[in-house]
């Protein structure tokens, strides 16, 4: 065997155990950045769906229909999502709806200028929205607005323990959806 055919074999063997340690050195970074995508693109995926969901119970608000039912509407669309407002009960042949008190999540609907007449049904301690403000534009007389509230530390819309690990923390923090519609 010649030097130059043993010093081939022996470069290429080098260079193979720079690969491997390359590979056991950015796979976990790659790991890392995956889970982080897919942590963040569900978080994404549910604040979509509380918005739907603030759009929906607007709707169903601005036809008229009582809070139970719009609670009912606004349901439906974030129970796919693990959050539920309203636990439905069947009772004799009747549908009975009741607000559980550590759901995480809230709905509020107010109508016309007149922000004293505030309906409110769900979690207590997820809090109340902000007063009117430039945040909160006043409402016109045939407008409703129907805000939605989700707890980030109740609701199951990502594995808090999983992004702790990362240092991602958020204690007492909510989403706040509004949505105004024009009573029909």
């Amino acid at each position: 065997m010649s030097k130059l055919s043993r010093h081939r074999r022996s470069s290429r063997a080098r260079r193979a155990g720079v690969e491997t340690l390359e590979l056991i050195l950015v796979t976990p970074i790659v790991v890392i950045l995956l889970v982080a995508i897919l942590q963040f693109g569900s978080v994404h995926i549910v604040q979509e769906a509380i918005t739907n969901a603030a759009t929906v119970g607007a709707r169903e608000a601005a036809k008229g229909a009582p809070i139970e039912e719009v609670a009912v509407s606004v349901d439906a669309v974030l129970e796919p999502h693990g959050i539920d407002l309203v636990n439905k009960t069947i009772t004799s042949g009747t549908a009975n709806y009741d607000f559980p008190t550590d759901s995480g999540a809230r709905i509020f609907i107010e109508y016309g200028p007149n922000s004293d007449q505030v309906e409110h049904r769900g979690d207590a301690s997820v809090g109340t929205p902000p007063s009117s403000g430039t945040a909160t534009p006043d409402l016109e007389a045939p407008d409703v607005r129907v805000t939605v509230l989700v707890s980030l530390d109740k609701a199951p819309i990502f594995s808090p323990a999983t992004l702790n690990r990362f240092g991602f923390n958020f204690p007492g923090e909510r989403y706040e959806v509004r949505a105004i519609a024009r009573l029909e």
